[in-house]
Order: C-alpha cells, then sequence, then structure tokens
C-alpha cells in the first residue's frame, strides 16, 4: 500500500498549474487506484484511467479513498482560487495532515493576494493557521509531548507570528518551559550552591547564570513575532551566552577534583548543549522566514555537527531546499510533525 506521505508528496513540490496527470491514490479497503483525475463533483470524484488499448472513465465516491488520498484528489482537481485552497487547507488540518495544510495555505494566501479582497483574506487566513497551530500546540503539550509542543510552537511563531499577540507568545513559551523535563539553570541546590546542595561553588553558578541568561535572551527573540532581524540579533547573542556557558562548564569538569562536582558540571553542560541545540533550531525556522537561506543553512549544519541524526535538524534542511526552489512556498513548508519523525 502506498503511504500517505508518498501520495501528499505528489502535490508538494509542483507548482500550481502543473499538478501530476497519473497518481495512485489509496482507497480504505487497502487498494490503489491509478489514474488521472478528471473532476470532481460534490462527493463524486471522475478518473481517466489509462489501459493498453486507450483510456477510460470511471466514478468512485471520495467516501472509498483514505483522507491522505481525497487530499490528494481534491488538490487535483482544486481551481486555483483563494476559497478553494483555504478550504482544502482546512480539510488537510481537520485529518491531521498539517504539512499539506501549509502547502494549500501557501496557495490560498498566493490566490488572495491577486484580488481586491486580498489582505481581508490574508489577515483571515493567517488567523485560522496561528489558531490551529495553537491548538495543536495544547493538545501536544496535554499529551506531554514536549518537543511536539515546541514544533508547533516554532512554526507558529515564525510563519504566522502577528496571529497572536505577544502577550500570548510569552505564555506559550512559559507553559512550554513548565511542562519542559529535566533540570533548570540553578538545578543541584540553590543560587550559588555546589553540587547536591553542598558548599557554594562560584564556577558552577557562573555557568549556570550564563545558561540562564541565554534561555532569557532565546525565549526574548522567540516571542518577538514577525520582527525576523531583531530575533535574528538575540538568537545570535543567545548562542553565544550558550557556548560560554558550555566553555565554563568543560573547566570545571576537566579541573575538578571531586567526583561530585564533576558530575554537577557534566549534568549542566548536558543541559547547556540540549538548550542550546534547540535554540539554533529556533534560529533557523526565523532567518530561513526572512529568505536567508545560507545563514539558515549554517544554522542547521551546526546541529548536525554536534548531532548527525538530529530530526530536526535534517527536516530543515529539506525546507530550506524546497525553499530555496520555491521562496514564495516558504511560509507552508515544516508545519508537519510527521515529516520530522
Amino acid at each position: 500500500m502506498i503511504r500517505a506521505a508518498v501520495v501528499l508528496s505528489l502535490l508538494a513540490a509542483v507548482p500550481q498549474g502543473s499538478k501530476p496527470a497519473v497518481a495512485s491514490y489509496p482507497l480504505k479497503n487497502g487498494r490503489n487506484l491509478v489514474g488521472e483525475v478528471v473532476n470532481v463533483q460534490g462527493d463524486t470524484v471522475t478518473f481517466r484511467l489509462h489501459a493498453y488499448d486507450g483510456t477510460t472513465e470511471s466514478s468512485r465516491s471520495l467516501g472509498e479513498f483514505t483522507p491522505a488520498a481525497v487530499c490528494a484528489i481534491r488538490g487535483a482537481a482544486c481551481a486555483d482560487t483563494f476559497e478553494e485552497h483555504f478550504a482544502l487547507a482546512k480539510f488537510a488540518a481537520q485529518n491531521d495532515m498539517l504539512e499539506a495544510a501549509g502547502r494549500e495555505a501557501v496557495r490560498a494566501k498566493q490566490a488572495a493576494l491577486k484580488g481586491s479582497d486580498g489582505a481581508a483574506q490574508v489577515k483571515q487566513l493567517e488567523k485560522w493557521a496561528a489558531d490551529v497551530l495553537e491548538d495543536r500546540f495544547h493538545e501536544a503539550l496535554a499529551a506531554n509531548d514536549v518537543a511536539k509542543a515546541r514544533h508547533y510552537m516554532q512554526v507558529l511563531f515564525t510563519r504566522v507570528p502577528d496571529g497572536k499577540t505577544e502577550g500570548q507568545r510569552n505564555r506559550m513559551i512559559q507553559e512550554l518551559q513548565n511542562a519542559s523535563a529535566g533540570p533548570r539553570p540553578n538545578a543541584g541546590g540553590a543560587p550559588g550552591a555546589g553540587p547536591a546542595g553542598g558548599p557554594p561553588n562560584p564556577q558552577l553558578q557562573q555557568a549556570r547564570d550564563l545558561l540562564a541568561d541565554a534561555m532569557r535572551q532565546s525565549q526574548q527573540a522567540s516571542a518577538m513575532g514577525g520582527n525576523y532581524q531583531g530575533a535574528r540579533q538575540k538568537f545570535d547573542s543567545a548562542i553565544n551566552q550558550f557556548q560560554a556557558a558550555a566553555r565554563a562548564a568543560r573547566s570545571i569538569q576537566s579541573s575538578a577534583t571531586d567526583p561530585a562536582t564533576r558530575q554537577a558540571a557534566g549534568s549542566l553542560l548536558e543541559q547547556i548543549m540540549q538548550q542550546g541545540i534547540q535554540t539554533v533550531v529556533e534560529a533557523s525556522h526565523h532567518i530561513m522566514q526572512a529568505g536567508d537561506y545560507p545563514k539558515a543553512q549554517e544554522y542547521a549544519n551546526r546541529i548536525l555537527q554536534i548531532d548527525p541524526n538530529n530530526p530536526q535538524a535534517l527536516a530543515l534542511q529539506r525546507d530550506i531546499q524546497s525553499s530555496t526552489t520555491n521562496p514564495g512556498f516558504r511560509w507552508g513548508f515544516g508545519w508537519g510533525w510527521d515529516v520530522i519523525r
């Protein structure tokens, strides 16, 4: 059986107006129908089927197909209008196909900008997108899936940042921080405390302070909305602080004479690396949306040097490559969590 992702990929990279003629569409019974979509009337789709001795037409109910196939079928027959693309984006989102929803939302936005009501339609579209992504964010938090929640928050903050106020964005960041597992920057004791609450260790506290400052600046950058230049500067500053914190933790780890201090420094270094990588991912999202693909690629490469199999960095690479080929589509790339897993 052809996977849903394969069907959706048929519509992923092709510009509007040059959709594939023949494709394979999975049915709910496990079989596939291979043909060309001629038209869709209500709940009925007509296909042109190709045989050895010519072609014939056949009609089927959309209800016979999987949701991914229905999305692909409707996309193949979709008129290039705001209303039809927006309806298809909503259908994709309702069926948990956020990657397809993002692409159709881009097409809806492009169609809207051709008309006299473009500004109002784009505002409507962006509010819908922000609400969908916020709903997915809270669903992921409710399921204790912090990584998935972080992804949807990143997409919202970089694709439709003005769909939520700065206060709402800050609340989402706080919710994510509250749900995140692992120690906080001052873990291991009160401010200034050594390992396991032992005697004060000024070097450990200095490293914790650097981490806390890096996380604060990263949060500020994330909440900046569409101010991509300001966010980029703040992210760069945060990354520098993560690097300084990592150097401090490594120095403590290598020079400490007691095992407890070495262990505390190692745990802190692990947290610094985890938070630092996540900040670089967020920075890449912002920079890609600003159109600076070389810089976004540079940031993705930084992650892959540390973690060659990092799924978020690999997904970012694909999005950057796709955006380079179709720059007008970068707003809609990377919505789906399934493409990262």
